[in-house]
């Protein structure tokens, strides 16, 4: 695994889901160039490794040979060349290895940003109907209020784990894996207070938009319904 949660989730702003994957792309693609590059590179070595065997047999044969001596002058020469080429493409991919671990982490940190953002909406669009229909005492399910169905994400799949479950405390697992479920768990926390923060809010919205119709029509509406409103 690339890195422990706590180690995902650091940082500044999160960005765009798109713009991450696009950076992550972009360095994916020049990890391929410089793979395509020292594979290349290595295969020439070798071709010419085994070419300058033949030519350096020759020589026990007749170490005067003209040509011999040239071709191995030029295949050493060859031979320095890549080995620099390889070098240079070894510490290149190197750097780029470090890009892409960066720029991976940028994606887990984008997708679960959405999909915290998501559980909230998903946790809202539950309780805040339940409600309304808790504080009018509705009760049979044809007159409920109901939302639309959110689906919410499993945030530990979504930061670049397995699930939730993999990360569940077990005594044979390493300590900081257990760290990485209390940090899902503290998550999720947070964002179903998020929720309930937010439904508060359209509740109090709901009561003052009912109590307006009432009053703009010069209806006052009685005590008890006023309680029933503020209780939603």
């Amino acid at each position: 695994m690339m890195n422990r949660l706590k180690g995902i989730i650091a940082g500044g702003k999160v960005k765009q889901q798109e713009t991450a994957q696009k950076e992550l792309d972009k360095v994916l693609a020049q990890e391929s160039d410089l793979q395509s590059q020292l594979s290349k590179a290595q295969s020439n070595q070798s071709k010419i490794q085994q070419a300058l065997t033949v030519v350096e047999a020759s020589l026990v044969i007749d170490e005067n040979d003209k040509q011999a001596l040239a071709q191995q002058k030029k295949a050493q020469g060859k031979l320095e060349e890549l080995a620099k080429e390889i070098e240079s493409t070894q510490e290149k991919l190197v750097e780029v290895a470090e890009k892409k671990r960066e720029a991976t982490r940028e994606v887990f940190r984008s997708r679960g940003d959405l999909a915290r953002k998501q559980n909230v909406k998903a946790h809202l669009s539950v309780i805040a109907p339940a409600r309304i229909n808790k504080a009018l005492g509705i009760e049979e399910d044809v007159f409920k209020f109901k939302s639309v169905p959110v689906e919410s994400k499993d945030l530990a799949t979504e930061y670049g784990f397995v699930d939730t479950q993999s990360l569940q405390p077990v005594s044979s697992r390493e300590e900081d894996q257990n760290e990485d479920f209390k940090t899902i768990v503290q998550m999720n926390n947070e964002d179903h207070k998020q929720a309930s923060e937010q439904a508060e809010a359209i509740a109090r919205e709901i009561e003052e938009a009912i109590k307006n119709v009432f009053k703009n029509n010069g209806i006052e509406l009685h005590h008890q319904t006023l309680i029933n409103l503020s209780r939603i």
